[in-house]
């Protein structure tokens, strides 16, 4: 190994403790945490942190990326696993759930990253590179419906990203639901007919997709 390649390894080192470090910083205190927190869990000075992001939105959204990265190839992995289209869009629903499940500080990434100060200060390759990441996700379902369309077993009245689109949403905001009540206390308490906590929220989910994916099932009624 040369000197050079020990430098670049050393690096490599460096900036991966650094977003180590700065996950465990954002998943605890979420996407307005600091440049100083972030230094102090790496135990490095601020300034360093410079030396490998332009800005702490490149480290959040570098975090992000690395998220999309994993939550694409899960996605992957779950629909070479199933034969047909519909098989395949249970399979990617299940997965997300896990996801979330297994690694709800990544899962939050996904989310909070839609605040508007989140992108405030990153540079253009960091948001290139989120637009990429999430352009794989969304290919990935999409093709999958839109196979279902040309086989006849999804309806036509709708495009593929525009049932993409459902489907994300609301699984989406059933497991917002749910790590809401996971992490707070407002919803974690209990009692009277419209309590959250006694619900079970994993089940609802299995039913909230299974009645959509039926809706998008050719010889449903027209939308709109």
């Amino acid at each position: 190994m040369t000197v050079q390649d020990r430098r670049e390894r050393e690096r490599e080192l460096r900036r991966q403790a650094i977003l180590d470090a700065a996950g465990r910083v954002f998943f605890r205190s979420g996407p307005g945490a600091t440049m100083d927190e972030i230094a102090a869990e790496a135990e490095v000075a601020k300034g360093t942190l410079y030396l490998y992001f332009p800005s702490k939105e490149d480290v959040y959204l570098t975090l992000l990326v690395k998220a999309l990265d994993a939550l694409h190839a899960e996605f992957a992995e779950s629909a070479r696993t199933a034969s047909d289209p519909l098989s395949q869009i249970h399979a990617i629903g299940d997965c997300f759930v896990r996801f979330s499940e297994s690694s709800p500080g990544q899962f939050r990434l996904l989310h909070e990253s839609s605040y508007p100060f989140v992108h405030a200060n990153a540079s253009p390759a960091i948001l290139g590179d989120v637009h990429s990441r999430s352009t794989n996700i969304w290919e990935l379902i999409t093709r999958i419906l839109q196979r279902g369309i040309d086989e006849g077993l999804f309806r036509d009245d709708l495009s593929a990203f525009e049932m993409a689109i459902i489907l994300w949403t609301n699984t989406s905001g059933l497991l917002r639901l749910i790590d809401a009540r996971r992490t707070s206390t407002i919803w974690q308490k209990r009692g009277g007919a419209y309590s959250l906590a006694a619900l079970d929220l994993r089940a609802l989910i299995d039913v909230a997709n299974s009645m959509l994916v039926r809706s998008l099932l050719r010889g449903g009624p027209p939308i709109g």
